[in-house]
This record gives structure tokens, C-alpha cells and sequence, in this order.
């Protein structure tokens, strides 16, 4: 099962975050059971606490599935992405090189051993955007 996550403001998308189980069986052969799959923001709500407060709803999520594990890749190059994953107590847990376009990306996995850290290092966040919630697998879709 996968949960998504958007983030809204006067009706207009700004955010998305989505998580779930591991799909990474290296990863998950290291100990984390769940996975943020993605984690997006218009470029103009960056550095304003919404990824804060979507990773902390990304959190809460997996633990209320049974989840006590998480790990994120990113861009080995994405420098703002990877300073705000380190902020939040992510670790780099692993690395690797995805060949499948024009260009081999190196990416920097990073993970929470115990993600009841990960939500006491966003609980600061203020609430000033609508976010509206989507659970999702491959055979239906509904909101909650």
C-alpha cells in the first residue's frame, strides 16, 4: 500500500509526498521496512516548514502502519535536498548509480533507524497550507 500526500494552496497544488513499504531489497536487507518514494514542492513554498511537515506526515504514516523504519534517495548533486534530509537526523545509508536514462545518475540514500525521531525533528512545523490526503495502491484509489 502506498499514501500520498498533497499539499494545496487557493486551490492549487504545491506539494506532494508519498511513502511506503520498502521496494529497495538492498535496503531493506539493512533494516528499513518502509520507503519515501518522493518528495516534492514548487520551488516557491521551499524553505517555509511544508517539507518539514510532509516528511512529518510521512512518518507518522508508516509508524501507524507498523513501520519503525525509513530511507529517502535523492541526487547525489541535489546539495539543498540532501542538507534538509541531514537536518531532519537522516543518515546516508547507501549509494548507487541508476543507468536506466541518457546519463547515469548517482543518488545518496539516506535513513531513520527510528522514525519516532524523524516526527520529534519536524513537530515544530506550523500548519499555514490545506494538505489533503490520498491512500493509493495499483488497484484502487480513495480519499480519506
Amino acid at each position: 500500500m502506498v499514501a500520498v500526500l498533497v499539499a494545496e494552496e487557493g486551490g492549487g497544488l504545491v506539494g506532494l509526498a508519498s511513502c511506503g513499504s520498502q521496494r529497495d531489497a538492498t535496503l531493506r536487507t539493512a533494516g528499513f521496512d518502509g520507503e519515501i518514494s518522493a518528495l516534492y514542492l514548487r520551488q516557491d513554498h521551499q524553505r517555509r516548514g511544508l517539507g518539514r511537515r510532509l516528511m512529518r506526515w510521512m512518518g507518522t504514516t508508516l509508524m501507524d502502519r507498523g513501520l519503525s523504519t525509513a530511507s529517502v534517495w535523492v541526487l547525489r548533486e541535489n546539495v539543498g535536498a540532501r542538507a534538509f534530509y541531514e537536518r531532519l537526523g537522516g543518515e546516508i545509508v547507501g549509494e548507487a548509480i541508476d543507468p536506466s536514462g541518457d546519463v547515469a545518475l548517482a543518488e545518496v540514500a539516506y535513513g531513520w533507524r527510528d522514525l519516532s525521531r524523524l516526527a520529534k525533528a519536524t513537530s515544530s512545523v506550523s500548519a499555514d497550507h490545506s494538505l489533503t490526503t490520498h491512500v493509493a495502491n495499483p488497484r484502487i484509489a480513495t480519499p480519506t
